[in-house]
């Protein structure tokens, strides 16, 4: 087992299994009063400030543009979903965790809040695939995988005669959501496909920045939105959010 693979091994005990809410520090640095980069309208873009109130800060639209910033020297350190270690863009050789935040927020899909219907329908639907093992298997081949290019996307055969669901994505957030063969698939496009599938309904994925995913769902744009979405009781008072299906910790990087 390679390096990058222990590592992701170690990442995902703590995002997928019993993330308790305890602080681990890895390699504690002193931040207050850095430049640090984060996801626009995210959870560690409220809580960046929090941990650092002297500091300056850069909302970048992707995780990617957020860890180009690091790279090239724009921002001393980011501050984003633990996910970000899943990317293209994170190198080993390149950055370094300084600690990681075990936050243990809820992570789900978002309907309008009048869309009660289709909430009911999707936890119907997770009960189903969790009883018998299809969630299970289907989480553990996402982020268990040395190389999750390499698994082969769900193919669903669309049917013009049925109706649409059409989700709201932020693309590539591996293992959650990543291109494949042409296809938008990975851990979390996976199983909106299979709800659609579920509910007789074709998948459709439109892809949009963080911060425009909420206005798109009240827009009616889209149907739902899902990009690992934490639950807060701000985005409560906006949204109908699906039953979880995940959790979210946070993590600091710097450069080497």
């Amino acid at each position: 087992m390679n390096r990058r693979t222990l590592l992701s091994l170690v990442l995902l005990v703590v995002l997928f299994a019993s993330c308790d809410k305890r602080h681990i520090s890895f390699r504690q640095k002193n931040l207050n009063g850095a430049c640090v980069g984060v996801l626009a309208s995210s959870m560690q873009e409220n809580q960046a400030k929090e941990l650092w109130p002297n500091g300056q800060y850069r909302a970048y639209p992707t995780n990617i543009d957020a860890l180009n910033a690091l790279r090239h020297g724009e921002v001393e350190a980011v501050y984003l979903d633990e996910l970000v270690v899943y990317n293209k863009q994170y190198s080993k050789k390149l950055f370094e965790i300084a600690f990681i935040e075990n936050d243990h927020l809820p992570i789900a899909g978002a309907f309008r809040q009048s869309d009660t219907f289709m909430a009911n329908k999707f936890a119907e639907f997770l009960r189903v695939i969790k009883s018998n093992g299809i969630f299970v298997r289907m989480k553990n081949r996402w982020t268990m995988s040395e190389n999750i290019d390499t698994i082969t996307p769900v193919r669903l055969v669309k049917d013009f005669n049925k109706k649409t669901l059409v989700v709201g994505i932020i693309g590539e957030m591996r293992p959650y959501s990543l291109m494949n063969k042409g296809q938008w698939t990975g851990f979390e496009n996976e199983l909106w496909a299979l709800f659609a599938d579920y509910i007789g309904y074709n998948i459709q994925y439109e892809v949009y920045d963080f911060a425009e995913l909420l206005p798109a769902l009240l827009e009616n744009k889209v149907d739902v939105i899902a990009a690992a979405i934490t639950v807060t009781e701000e985005r409560e008072r906006k949204v109908l959010f699906s039953k979880p299906y995940s959790h979210s910790c946070s993590v600091c990087l710097v450069k080497k």
